[in-house]
C-alpha cells in the first residue's frame, strides 16, 4: 500500500507539471494567434 501511495504521487505531479506545460504552451499558442489576428485585420 505504502509503495502504491508513491507512485500515485509520483504520477500525479508529474501529470501536474505535464499540464503546467501543455497550458503554456497552448498560452503562447494563442497569444501568436491573437498577434496575426491583429496583423490580419
Amino acid at each position: 500500500m505504502r509503495y502504491q501511495n508513491g507512485w500515485k504521487r509520483i504520477l500525479d505531479g508529474t501529470l501536474m507539471k505535464k499540464d503546467q506545460t501543455i497550458s503554456a504552451f497552448t498560452a503562447k499558442a494563442i497569444n501568436m494567434l491573437v498577434k496575426q489576428g491583429l496583423h490580419f485585420s
